[in-house]
């Protein structure tokens, strides 16, 4: 649908790097937001230091 862009997707190739479960966007398109999904906190830590390394904004949650 075109609704991603070349930040979006590249974020999304990082996190899948790191063992991501899926992604999905979020928001009003061109741009946004993604929520990803990790198998556990350690993996989710460790994709918000490489986030933050190319310059992502980013936070994570835990659901019990």
């Amino acid at each position: 649908l075109g609704l991603s862009t070349a930040n979006i997707e590249k974020a999304r190739d990082i996190l899948k790097d790191l063992g991501a479960l899926g992604s999905k966007i979020t928001g009003a398109g061109g741009g946004g937001n993604i929520i990803t999904l990790f198998m556990n906190e350690e993996n989710a830590l460790r994709a918000k230091l490489y986030l933050k390394k190319y310059g992502f904004e980013s936070f994570y949650f835990v659901i019990n």
